[in-house]
């Protein structure tokens, strides 16, 4: 007679996700109406290496999906003519079947003094 073989239960993967805008009024946070940026490249790192590049859609989104649970690096890449009012390196810690949210803001050159604020990350969908 045949053994019965258990069912494993596939690991739920984990996503972040998130928007690279156009900060207009400069208060540092993606607010209703402010734009996205289109074809911007966010950089997925682990463990010291690249695994993975996004580029953002027309309304600045971008999404990683089916990623296991781990320590990861986000950088984005400032588009031509843009510098960033958040940071540009973000390390993040996703659990097991996590979403995480991290976006972006940039100013076009000249219009602020380059600073950065400290970076707000969200859990869960928005």
């Amino acid at each position: 007679t045949a053994t019965p073989t258990p069912a494993v239960s596939p690991t739920p993967s984990s996503t972040i996700r998130g928007r690279v805008w156009e900060d207009r009024d400069l208060d540092h946070q993606l607010d209703p109406g402010e734009v996205g940026l289109t074809g911007v490249t966010v950089e997925l790192w682990a463990k010291g290496m690249l695994i993975r590049i996004a580029t953002t859609l027309p309304d600045g989104s971008f999404t990683f999906s089916r990623l296991p649970a781990g320590l990861y690096t986000l950088v984005e890449v400032d588009p031509p003519g843009y510098v960033s009012i958040t940071p540009n390196e973000v390390d993040v810690t996703l659990g097991q079947g996590q979403t995480l949210v991290v976006n972006f803001g940039d100013v076009p050159e000249g219009s602020v003094q380059r600073t950065t604020i400290p970076f707000i990350l969200t859990w869960g969908a928005q």
